[in-house]
């Protein structure tokens, strides 16, 4: 499953954040991706996210109209 996947790369490189909450969602109407990620860093005690969109199209991921840019 990606949600495990993507919390293992976590481990690797980054071990310093531990994972509240992962999730993934895809919009089969606006071929849309949406992960959010909440964290917490280790001896800070705070717990921030990131949410991450990408859209496409039925052809594939457009990555010069994917919400946010790259």
């Amino acid at each position: 499953m990606i949600n495990d996947r993507i919390s293992e790369q976590l481990d690797i490189h980054v071990p310093e954040i531990e994972v509240i909450d992962l999730d993934i969602n895809f919009n089969k109407d606006t071929h849309t991706l949406n992960v959010r990620l909440s964290y917490a860093i280790q001896f800070e005690n705070q717990i921030d996210s990131i949410q991450i969109n990408i859209a496409g199209s039925p052809d594939g991921v457009d990555i010069y109209k994917s919400i946010g840019g790259f």
